[in-house]
């Protein structure tokens, strides 16, 4: 190594320990409830104070209620909770109960779910599994509780998924959200691939562990191996992972929405009786998400778990395994128009878009009307092309005219339908959302329009995957005729998602 080089590697070193030297003091993360330090600190730096929250307890405008209450409070008989659990919400209220517990949410930098404690015990735990349904706050809490400790000392820590094409669709959004939600902007160094803490020296990373065959790699000396959607993760990933992180006291987050008892991270941990050495797994469901009820999607819980496809809204929200009796994923296909009266005049005009991806793959465009009321949904209209751009956004101009349309995430293409006036946006796209927008039209009749015969054809045909070894239904679309069923649930994401005209449900004190 020659003078020079060593040289400009001394003067980097001073940089960096420069930096490290005016950085934010990180302070200890106390436990609000107790005073005991959760993440140990240097003194003179920022406490942060964390509050843990039992099960079916939830802040709503700055009080602490159970999930009954709010129940009672929206007017809603929710008939498919649990009392017992319940019970044990209201014992932890009663007398001052209440009034303790909103003083310490005063005195709180932020709330978790008590379900999310073991991840603080790096050393303790080797795997520690998140499960459940919607809206659980399962990646909040793993994300958050990932930037405490990584103010506390050097910890590698790796975020993976199965899938990730780009760092866009990893979880660093997320935690880059959450450093400022937390005030924490002067500690954290935010890169394009890796997020660092300034003084400890604390280094995030991310990893699809599909696209790389050199994960192992990647994974040694990492202290967490955060898994995201790990129901998806094969059992090859599974054996990488495991055999790569070889510190005894390193630990494996998993967060996942199961979905088949067979899926390799369901067996080894949750659908077991002989789960391997320190491992701990708790369940998350929107009743444990202490902020839920002033999030967006109540009325659509209310709605799913009350009407249409019960089983499916078990799976999607209490985090059931979802077992089908039947391959047709839509059997509620109606060739022909609605009876009169049946699609009101408020219903709603979606329109979607799925474009091709080459070949003899086809644009698919969809337009239909949606009565949420009498919970029918009628296509009127289709369009299946395999046109050039120049000659695709002339026809879906004509076919949308000043409607929004919702595409697949396509930023180029969506860019040429605004530039001809169209109003288009991406679907909302994310974990499980197309779960989400297949249970959506399951809970729906829907009719098609005899001039729809591509449609009608893909939605009759429409199935879900077998498993190879056993024939047994799978909870996964099966790969094929399957452009105008995507265009379809993208017309509807608006309504699914909570952006649309379907109505919603507020607080009544």
């Amino acid at each position: 190594m020659t003078y020079a080089t060593l040289r400009r590697l001394a003067g980097r070193l001073d940089e960096a320990q420069a930096k490290a030297s005016t950085a934010t003091r990180a302070g200890p993360t106390v436990d609000v409830a107790t005073g005991a330090v959760i993440v140990s600190g240097e003194a003179g730096g920022r406490v942060i104070r964390v509050m843990f929250l039992a099960s079916r307890l939830h802040v709503v405008g700055g009080h602490i209620l159970t999930t009954g209450e709010v129940w009672a409070a929206l007017g809603i008989d929710a008939a498919w909770e649990n009392p017992h659990e319940e019970e044990a919400a209201r014992a932890i209220v009663a007398g001052d109960g209440r009034e303790r517990l909103e003083e310490l949410l005063r005195r709180a930098d932020v709330v978790l779910p008590e379900a999310a404690r073991p991840l603080f015990e790096v050393g303790s735990w080797r795997h520690v599994a998140l499960w459940g349904g919607r809206c659980g706050s399962k990646s909040t809490s793993a994300g958050v509780v990932a930037l405490l400790l990584a103010r506390g000392r050097r910890l590698r820590i790796v975020c993976c998924r199965q899938f990730m094409a780009n760092v866009g669709m990893s979880v660093r959004t997320l935690l880059v959200d959450w450093i400022g939600r937390l005030g924490l902007a002067d500690e954290f160094q935010v890169m394009e691939q890796t997020i660092t803490h300034k003084r400890t020296g604390s280094r995030i990373t991310f990893l699809g562990l599909d696209r790389s065959p050199d994960s192992a790699k990647s994974l040694e000396g990492a202290d967490i191996a955060w898994i995201e959607e790990a129901a998806s993760v094969t059992a090859v990933a599974l054996r990488k992972l495991s055999h790569s992180i070889r510190n005894p006291a390193a630990c494996l987050w998993y967060t996942l929405n199961p979905e088949d008892a067979a899926d390799p991270v369901d067996a080894l941990l949750l659908s077991t009786d002989d789960p391997p050495p320190r491992s701990v797994t708790r369940r998350v469901n929107y009743s444990e998400n202490p902020f839920f009820f002033a999030g967006g999607l109540v009325d659509t819980l209310v709605h799913e778990m009350g009407t249409g496809d019960h089983a499916m809204a078990r799976h999607t929200w209490l985090g059931e395994h979802l077992m089908l009796t039947e391959a047709r994923i839509y059997p509620n296909v109606v060739a022909g128009p609605p009876p009169a009266g049946a699609i009101g005049d408020d219903a709603v005009d979606v329109v979607g878009l799925d474009f091709s991806r080459g070949g003899a793959d086809p644009h698919a465009l969809v337009r239909a009307l949606v009565d949420t009321k009498t919970r029918m949904l009628f296509v009127v209209a289709e369009l299946a092309t395999n046109a050039p751009t120049a000659e695709l956004v002339p026809a879906v101009a004509a076919a949308v005219g000043s409607r929004r349309l919702y595409t697949d995430h396509e930023p180029e293409r969506i860019d040429d339908l605004r530039r001809a006036g169209i109003d288009a946006h991406g679907a909302a796209k994310g974990a499980g959302s197309v779960a989400r927008g297949i249970f959506w039209l399951r809970g729906y009749t829907i009719h098609v329009s005899r001039s729809c015969p591509v449609t009608l054809r893909e939605l009759v045909g429409y199935q879900w995957q077998r498993d190879r070894r056993t024939d047994r239904i799978l909870a996964r679309p099966r790969d094929g005729d399957d452009h105008t069923c995507d265009a379809l649930r993208y017309a509807v994401s608006g309504l699914v998602d909570g952006r649309g005209d379907a109505g919603a449900i507020s607080l009544r004190w």
